[in-house]
């Protein structure tokens, strides 16, 4: 129902009922509107969902390839809470087997890509989601590998937290045991890690104006 069973029946407001049941929870609705429906969605095509990563990796799209992390049980080195003025290791591509940071607080940037290093996980989300102090609160993702609308999960950047962000495919709490983390610092393990790097061939960061 639209509203409140209650409400909703009376008001001609059923959408749904089964075993060819009538009554008035059939008759208010059917007869005036032409019936009812059930429409189901398919997930996201994963082949078509990879298509912007594996473009991200090209160097395709005005994306750039900025911070990359191997297949280990680490996340990146970096602790500057992907500010950008972290440098370190030598830039060998999306599937290197070392770390490595370019700086980029001086490029003029509106959006990241979390990825990982074969593309079946990542995210896009604006510099303003990303770049703000927040705990376990909701931040847009513009589109994902596992949506291509715009939705909200529930991230971590604290002042104090050297591992933070902590950039997930859904809610934190959901992410790290599902290995849908996509990002993380300060050499942090554990199972945000383990989960995901080793099993994915690392991850990515990239930005694009």
């Amino acid at each position: 129902t639209l509203r409140d069973h209650s409400t909703s029946v009376p008001a001609g407001e059923v959408l749904y009922g089964e075993n060819k049941f009538g009554n008035v929870h059939a008759s208010n609705v059917l007869p005036a509107y032409n019936g009812a429906n059930v429409y189901v969605r398919l997930s996201v095509d994963a082949n078509a969902a990879q298509g912007q990563c594996r473009d991200a990796a090209a160097g395709k799209a005005g994306w750039k390839l900025v911070r990359h992390v191997g297949p280990g049980l680490k996340w990146h080195p970096a602790t500057d809470q992907l500010l950008g003025t972290d440098e370190y290791g030598t830039p060998a591509g999306p599937q290197a087997a070392e770390a490595f940071s370019v700086k980029f607080d001086n490029q003029d940037f509106k959006e990241f890509m979390f990825s990982t290093g074969d593309c079946s996980k990542w995210l896009i989300a604006t510099k303003e989601s990303v770049l703000d102090w927040y705990s376990n609160k909701d931040r847009q993702i513009e589109a994902s590998s596992i949506s291509d609308q715009p939705y909200k999960a529930r991230w971590y950047r604290r002042t104090n937290n050297k591992e933070d962000p902590w950039i997930t495919l859904r809610d934190h709490s959901t992410s790290v045991p599902a290995g849908e983390v996509l990002y993380g610092e300060d050499n942090f393990g554990n199972v945000h890690a383990s989960n995901v790097l080793p099993a994915y061939n690392g991850a990515n960061v990239y930005i694009r104006s």
